[in-house]
């Protein structure tokens, strides 16, 4: 997991044109600190907030049965896009009868 929230960072600094001096900085670390975080580095959660907000990122605790819903969401170009594809994720999941529910497995 350390690995994709890493490679989730480096992302979004990219897309903001940051350099990892600056969020480490900004985030109260040096720049070879956060450069580990990217690389995958365990982190406290203190940190990793600290580094989401220096990127304006949101740290949220999403279940799995609705990580499927939230990706296509976040993935989508436009609202509309994500309208659709929320819409089609959850037409789906009602013709199999699983909107909201968690596996079986997880049910104590």
């Amino acid at each position: 997991m350390s690995i994709q929230i890493g490679k989730q960072l480096s992302e979004r600094r990219r897309s903001l044109t940051l350099s990892q001096d600056s969020i480490g900085h900004e985030s109260g670390m040096s720049q070879q600190q956060y450069q580990r975080v990217e690389a995958g580095a365990v982190c406290k959660t203190d940190t990793l907030e600290r580094i989401c907000e220096s990127m304006n990122l949101e740290v949220a605790l999403i279940p799995k049965e609705k990580a499927e819903l939230i990706q296509a969401i976040l993935n989508a170009q436009t609202p509309a896009a994500a309208l659709r594809a929320a819409t089609n994720l959850v037409e789906s999941s009602t013709d199999s009868g699983n909107v909201g529910r968690p596996p079986l497995s997880s049910v104590a």
